[in-house]
């Protein structure tokens, strides 16, 4: 039967679309040679000529099949941050993980550390070990990220946690000496395909120069403590330089839209180590805010007394320690006299200024 039309130009490449369209709205039955008009009328058909056939059809079985397969690929953390510092085109990738204090932050970044350490081990070969450990970790203090720079041109493909380093690493502060030199350090992290975590609670509390340098950005918003898992927020960070512009679009990959992210709670050895690693510099920073508050209130007025600072006070008994052991280091001294290295420096450089004057 012709499907022409008399005084239609049956060619014409727009009619030929429409006349496509309609004709692939018909369903066509699978038991026999039918073609209906649409879903209802080949149900009508199957309860009349196929009774023993179910006549129940899924409206959106054609859509679906563009769109639903079980067997897809879905991308994990390990693989996300992993691919992208191991990839030919010498990358390297930072990484923020912002929330509030007890949301899970650190166990979010040593949970990311291990999936991205033991894909790179299955992907590039040798072990996770070879790619993060412990030693990878900065707690709390700015100094303890010094033994990371000073290894990481030769380690490759490593991950690196600069955990809570917004607390001696204030934005209010970001003109010192020490801060401007921690901004060169992040800009030199690009040669050297590696993947460096940033935890803080608000990220307002470090400088601008690792804000703007993140690739990704994760908000923790849900722990569950009963089921040991904590939810964030998985995002880019894309700048629009003419509007002076942050965003933070979702992760997309093959057509599929990555919003949260889940981790599961870090257990064993590394878990038992970082805890105690934190738990100590917390008591040591907590002990030199208490002298540093104490030195300050102790100014008083002129003609009294003033307090001995602390580095004056221990100067004596650290320069002695230094004399019986001289290969005793400035951290070992500084957990046993309850401070921090920088006092230790100055309690050797007082004593050894006292002796000079005798």
């Amino acid at each position: 039967m012709s499907t022409e039309i008399p005084g239609i130009n049956m060619s014409n490449p727009f009619l030929k679309r429409i006349m496509e369209a309609r004709e692939a709205t018909k369903c066509k039955c699978e038991f026999c040679d039918f073609i209906g008009n649409g879903i209802l009328d080949l149900q009508d058909h199957i309860t009349k000529k196929h009774p023993d056939k179910n006549p129940y059809i899924d409206p959106l079985r054609e859509v679906k099949k563009l769109y639903l397969n079980k067997d897809a690929h879905r991308l994990t953390m390990g693989e996300l941050f992993g691919s992208k510092i191991t990839s030919k085109h010498n990358q390297n990738c930072i990484l923020n993980i912002v929330g509030k204090q007890g949301m899970g932050k650190s166990n979010a970044a040593l949970y990311i550390a291990t999936k991205t350490s033991e894909w790179i081990a299955q992907h590039k070969g040798g072990k996770p070990e070879d790619y993060f450990t412990i030693d990878n970790c900065a707690i709390m203090e700015l100094d303890t990220i010094i033994p990371i720079v000073k290894n990481i041109d030769k380690k490759r493909y490593n991950i690196f946690i600069l955990d809570d380093i917004g607390a001696s690493y204030g934005a209010r502060d970001y003109q010192n000496v020490v801060n401007k030199a921690f901004n060169k350090i992040i800009q030199t992290f690009r040669d050297s395909n590696t993947l460096v975590i940033l935890t803080m609670p608000d990220d307002f509390l470090i400088d601008k120069v690792p804000r703007k340098l993140a690739h990704f950005q994760i908000e923790m918003t849900t722990q569950v403590f009963h089921k040991n898992v904590s939810i964030g927020k998985l995002s880019e960070v894309k700048e629009i330089y003419k509007a002076h512009k942050t965003i933070y679009p979702f992760v997309c990959e093959n057509g599929v839209k990555y919003t949260r992210c889940l981790f599961r709670l870090v257990e064993g050895p590394l878990h038992n180590e970082y805890e105690r690693r934190r738990s100590e510099i917390r008591k040591r920073m907590t002990q030199d805010c208490i002298d540093t508050v104490a030195e300050a209130s102790d100014k008083v007025e002129e003609g009294k007394v003033k307090q001995v600072p602390k580095y004056q006070a221990i100067s004596e008994k650290v320069y002695q320690k230094t004399l019986e052991n001289p290969k005793i280091s400035q951290r070992k001294l500084a957990e046993e006299f309850g401070c921090n290295k920088a006092t230790i420096k100055q309690a050797i450089d007082h004593a050894k200024q006292q002796l000079g004057e005798e």
